[in-house]
């Protein structure tokens, strides 16, 4: 089922709220605040599912400026937008300052809502939906499909729900195969439960049982739960609202704006490489060493700002610069960020992370410009992604190169240890992550993998004269031997011309292949020997549901050592099980 994140912006009491509870069914309020107020202070979600089944994630975001943070906050990871006016007021300061904030985050796609319009008559709403016209020219909303709805009355609802459903569905899907990013917004205990982490899952995948860290923590912890929506689900994927429910996790170790992934080793600190837009929405420059207030993901810091090239950005300008957290703050390339005055605080402008972890670069130098220059065109994460995609086919290269080595080295083995490729070849990887690339090489056709081998596709085992010597040998020594079973040991003391790691190479492959079955005692036989023995005895368990050895001796006319080691495979195989002591075996009810 394809999922779309959408978010309202807009002035206070615009009717942000009463929209979506008109499009959903649900009252996003939830704290006793808001109902007394009647105002949203915080971040309230609600789903639904679009007429052509896709399913819908409503984020309702704060409109008063006092809580612009917060609306910042619930902003991040949105598919598409819904920038409500109200047709009694018109476009007001938080309609332009979210309307830049959604810029600067990125989020392009968006429907233009005018609501209330049941307070306005036609020629009012004319007169309003020219203002928004001419408001947002020259920005990403000048396009955008206009509505004119009324909350209250449910006018114009079920023509907004087709424009989001049009808009969601030019919406690509996410990316599954990158690591799993979640930025905590929420974060509650339910009783019986523990800790509950709440957001949206920008990238990758989430499973139940995983291993997980929060950042900038380092905290590891293990998923117990995960709803999708409300519903309990194995596995959430990028742009689903996911509540994650962590095991042996306090609730006071976890807050809003700390990021759950299952990436290990995540550097949180030292300079952020940017580059940073001055969005225009306020006329002051931002100047070098500024102290700014920084939103990134969920979470809300302040930070230095460095410009590299200049000592003021003005309106419009953008530039390279670093970021200074003045504390840890879990981010990755690609991630759009909000800078905000310290004071008064205002929204001036955001911009794109180009690195993370980086070191202090010096300011007017070419060579560090020219560096963020790549790296903006290339994009960081581009690079990073090219650099695994070499160490891959580096790593490739040499399993094969290995593999070959290996199989010219040992001709009589099917294939290499599969601990041992790990061990050699992705010892330097997070656990796990060795098997994933083992699977994806053996779907590509690279490799195959099986039995806990790991050999080059079209190889098999040298089957020459030594070879012919040690099968036939072992297969009629087990005819002669019948159930007086032979020991492995003794037939190889008398293979003279062949040495004895090639034998026992040889004999492996052959219990591989079910040409042998290895019983106790080093000892083997035919799998058609077995067969026959227990289809012997099978009458004798069907009517009397046990068996003594002397019953199976008498039957099968052979000693008590056989029939011991014929006991101990057929318990293997759970065709029989111990009854008391060692001479009796009760019949598996579920064979026979």
């Amino acid at each position: 089922m394809r999922s779309v994140i959408i978010g309202t912006a807009g002035h206070i009491d615009h009717g942000k709220t009463a929209l979506i509870k008109a499009l959903t069914g649900v009252d996003t309020d939830r704290l006793k605040e808001e109902k007394e107020r009647g105002i949203t202070t915080d971040l309230g979600f609600a789903g639904f599912v679009l007429p052509d089944g896709t399913r819908a994630g409503l984020i309702d975001v704060p409109g008063h400026e006092k809580f612009v943070g917060s609306m910042i906050t619930g902003a991040g990871g949105l598919d598409l937008a819904l920038l409500v006016i109200a047709a009694d007021e018109g476009v007001m300061p938080q309609t332009r300052e979210h309307r830049a904030i959604l810029e600067e985050l990125g989020i392009t796609r968006g429907i233009l809502v005018v609501n209330k319009c049941d307070l306005a008559d036609r020629r009012q709403l004319d007169l309003i939906k020219g203002e928004i016209r001419r408001e947002f020219r020259g920005t990403c909303f000048e396009k955008a499909p206009l509505a004119e709805v009324s909350a209250l009355t449910g006018q114009g609802i079920p023509q907004l729900l087709e424009m989001i459903q049009k808009a969601a569905a030019r919406i690509p899907e996410k990316e599954e195969k990158g690591a799993a990013w979640l930025p905590v917004d929420r974060v509650f205990t339910v009783r019986g439960f523990g800790t509950v982490v709440t957001g949206t899952l920008l990238s990758g995948q989430i499973r139940r049982g995983q291993e997980v860290t929060l950042y900038p923590s380092g905290l590891t912890c293990r998923v117990r739960g995960l709803q999708v929506y409300g519903e309990e689900t194995e596995i959430s994927r990028a742009g689903l609202r996911t509540a994650v429910n962590l095991a042996d996790v306090e609730r006071e170790q976890v807050r809003r704006g700390q990021v759950l992934t299952d990436t290990a080793g995540l550097n949180c600190g030292g300079p952020l490489d940017v580059k940073i837009h001055h969005s225009g929405y306020c006329s002051r420059p931002i100047t070098n060493r500024m102290r700014m207030h920084l939103s990134l993901g969920t979470a809300r810091i302040l930070c230095r700002v460095l410009l590299l090239d200049r000592d003021a950005l003005l309106p419009g300008e953008s530039c390279f610069g670093q970021l200074l957290p003045e504390e840890p703050a879990a981010s990755r390339p690609g991630e759009r960020f909000i800078l905000r005055y310290y004071s008064p605080v205002e929204t001036v402008g955001g911009g794109l992370i180009l690195n993370t972890g980086a070191v202090r670069r010096k300011r007017f130098c070419q060579r560090e410009l020219k560096e963020l220059e790549r790296l903006e065109q290339n994009g960081a994460e581009g690079e990073a992604r090219a650099r695994e995609k070499n160490l891959e086919r580096e790593r490739l290269q040499s399993l094969t190169e290995f593999l070959k080595k290996y199989q010219e080295t040992y001709p009589y083995r099917q294939g290499a240890p599969k601990s041992e490729i790990l061990s050699r070849f992705f010892g330097d990887r997070k656990p796990g992550e060795g098997g994933k690339w083992l699977e994806t090489w053996m779907e590509e056709g690279q490799i195959v993998c099986r039995e806990n081998q790991v050999w080059l596709p079209g190889f098999s085992p040298k089957e020459d004269a030594a070879w012919r010597r040690v099968k036939e040998t072992l297969k009629e020594r087990a005819r002669e031997a019948g159930l007086n079973f032979p020991r492995y040991q003794d037939v190889k003391n008398g293979l003279k011309e062949v040495p004895s790691k090639t034998a026992d190479e040889i004999f492996q492959i052959l219990l591989r292949r079910g040409k042998l079955v290895r019983l106790e005692e080093d000892c083997f036989t035919l799998p058609e020997i077995l067969e026959g023995a227990v289809e012997t005895l099978r009458p004798l368990l069907e009517r009397e549901g046990k068996i003594t050895i002397i019953q199976a001796r008498d039957l099968l006319g052979t000693g008590r050592r056989g029939i011991r080691l014929l006991f101990g495979y057929t318990d293997s195989r759970k065709i029989t099980k111990k009854s008391g002591g060692e001479s009796v075996r009760e019949a598996n009810h579920d064979l026979f």
